[in-house]
């Protein structure tokens, strides 16, 4: 079914990795806790923007809920949020393509990057932003490419390790 759909459709417009632990105060910038943001070119500000009111709002909602939040949709985009530990990832694609797909892709590309690099926390001590981003950029257009026998490998791996 995915197939069928346009490109434009099934194409992310947006993800991002974000590390609360870097931002604890009120005057913290909000940059500092931007590990990764697709696409590359957005300005700094509204990276920040981005990044802030979404991790903001899911929050709250997961706090006034007692339940974590899957997605969050809005006008023209729809975002898979996964949040675990300080990280919290969005995925926005656009509200024509299912809510599940959405949040597969997302679960799709979180297990990729774990399964090459290890978990995030410790991959981000050790490697550089930019050598990481690289890698995020590479796992995100193999996911953007559609399905194919490798990501029917990688569809499997949550429940090859599910400590990561």
């Amino acid at each position: 079914m995915a197939e069928l759909m346009p490109p434009d459709t099934r194409r992310c417009t947006y993800f991002f990795l974000y590390d609360g632990s870097k931002v604890r105060g009120e005057g913290d910038p909000t940059r500092q806790g931007i590990c990764y943001f697709y696409p590359e070119e957005t300005p700094l500000d509204k990276q920040e923007l981005m990044c802030g009111q979404l991790a903001g709002v899911s929050r709250c909602v997961s706090e006034l809920s007692s339940s974590p939040v899957h997605t969050l949709r809005l006008r023209r985009c729809k975002f898979a949020i996964h949040m675990k530990e300080d990280f919290f990832w969005a995925l926005g694609c656009s509200t024509e393509v299912p809510t599940v797909s959405v949040c597969e892709l997302l679960d799709h590309l979180i297990n990729i990057f774990c399964f090459y690099n290890g978990p995030i926390r410790q991959s981000y001590q050790l490697n550089s932003k930019e050598t990481l981003a690289a890698q995020w950029a590479r796992y995100l257009s193999h996911v953007q490419s559609g399905p194919s026998e490798i990501y029917n490998i990688f569809r499997c791996l949550r429940t090859i390790d599910s400590t990561t």
